[in-house]
């Protein structure tokens, strides 16, 4: 069988990767807008992370009630549904004027955004045969890497532009809008053969969560995501405010951010398969804990420091998941890689809830100074983190060998 995409199959995957990029592009897109959002919607330090944290909540939730029901209905119509639900939910973000018109915003955009998130992995299951399922998941994947080195940028420069802290979200939505018209055009009707029972799949869920081999997966899985989600939500605005970088530098550091993670994950990707994952993984979590360290503690710096700052943090930060991935996709069996899959990845978003919310609990902004304080204990919960999730890849490596 020809290893090569035909049209349609091309045709497919733009959907499918541009449906990604969106759906990612809006869970990263308050991070840069943390200081906006605070300042014009007149939130709290610890409201602004509760609002980042309800969209990993109601993303992992969703992903596990969208795997089990999902296969009852035509792909093509729980797609086009849940995306028309992120679609609205952005626009209902745009919108918010307070606390908790945002706060409900941004949980219904979790929900929906962890369903298409499930739904896109599916359609690339049942479509693609084995010789091409890998090349096309990794089309789909660089949907982040796209969304880092364009979606972020192109937003934090519409912010700038108008000031306004509506329209970067009001942009994502037209791009949404355009390619949910494309894909209800274009996408095939997608009936799967597998009516999978709602029952059955719980009931292996249970099963490996209650095996205490997987627990410790699933544990590496939680401390790894917390080694930087803490860190991630908080890090533009203390750069803002206690470093002395202007706002209008930052969609260049995040283009270069995106880039950067974008060169170094092919770099270990080849790295991984000629060192080994777990080799590997031990080099980059140490880099990563360094680089945590220098960015929760950075004091007044140039443009160029920061953005290089800036820059090598992500770059090991989503280094870190090569060669992480690698290792639980060989943990379990074919049998069980359905239910582990939906766990692993329940649990990689129920990360990104609790890291913002350990930041929010424990990082201060100062009434006077306006400043952002003990984010350097922020850094100190994560470094712990990665090196709680360090010890766990070894205690990993001794139950496979």
């Amino acid at each position: 069988m020809s290893e090569k995409f035909d049209q349609n199959e091309r045709r497919l995957l733009g959907i499918l990767v541009l449906m990604n990029g969106i759906e990612i592009t809006d869970a990263l897109l308050l991070t840069p807008l943390a200081e906006t959002m605070q300042s014009q919607l007149q939130l709290s330090l610890q409201e602004f992370t509760s609002i980042v944290a309800i969209y990993g909540l109601a993303a992992a939730f969703c992903g596990i009630v969208g795997a089990a029901y999902m296969d009852r209905f035509d792909r093509k119509t729980v797609i086009l549904t849940s995306f028309a639900g992120l679609l609205i939910s952005i626009l209902a973000t745009s919108q918010a004027y307070d606390f908790w018109t945002c706060f409900i915003a941004r949980f219904f955009a979790g929900g929906f955004g962890g369903i298409t998130a499930c739904v896109v992995l599916a359609v690339i299951g049942d479509v693609f045969p084995d010789s091409r399922r890998g090349k096309a998941l990794g089309m789909v994947g660089a949907a982040f890497a796209g969304a880092a080195v364009l979606g972020l940028p192109l937003c934090v420069a519409v912010n700038l532009m108008t000031g306004s802290l509506s329209a970067p979200f009001l942009a994502v939505l037209a791009l949404g809008i355009a390619n949910w018209i494309w894909a209800y055009r274009r996408l095939p009707r997608l009936t799967t053969s597998q009516k999978a029972s709602s029952r059955e799949l719980y009931r292996r869920m249970f099963a490996i969560v209650k095996d205490r081999q997987y627990a410790r997966a699933f544990l590496f899985v939680l401390c790894l995501g917390l080694g930087t989600n803490c860190v991630v939500p908080l890090m533009a605005q203390y750069m803002e405010l206690n470093s002395g970088i202007a706002k209008e530098h930052f969609s260049w550091i995040f283009l270069l951010m995106g880039a950067g993670s974008l060169i170094t994950a092919i770099a270990v990707g080849k790295q991984t398969d000629r060192a080994g994952k777990y080799p590997t993984l031990y080099v980059i979590l140490p880099c990563v804990m360094v680089m945590v360290a220098v960015v929760t503690n950075l004091p007044v710096v140039s443009l160029p420091v920061a953005a290089l700052v800036a820059t090598l943090f992500m770059a090991v930060a989503v280094a870190r998941l090569v060669p992480a991935h690698a290792i639980l996709l060989s943990f379990t069996t074919n049998q069980n890689r359905g239910a582990f899959t939906t766990v692993y990845n329940s649990i990689s978003l129920l990360s990104t809830s609790l890291g913002p919310f350990i930041a929010g609990l424990v990082a201060l902004r100062s009434p006077v100074t306006l400043r952002l304080e003990n984010f350097s204990y922020v850094g100190l919960l994560s470094v712990a983190f990665s090196a709680a999730a360090l010890y766990l890849a070894t205690v990993l490596r001794g139950l496979r060998s």
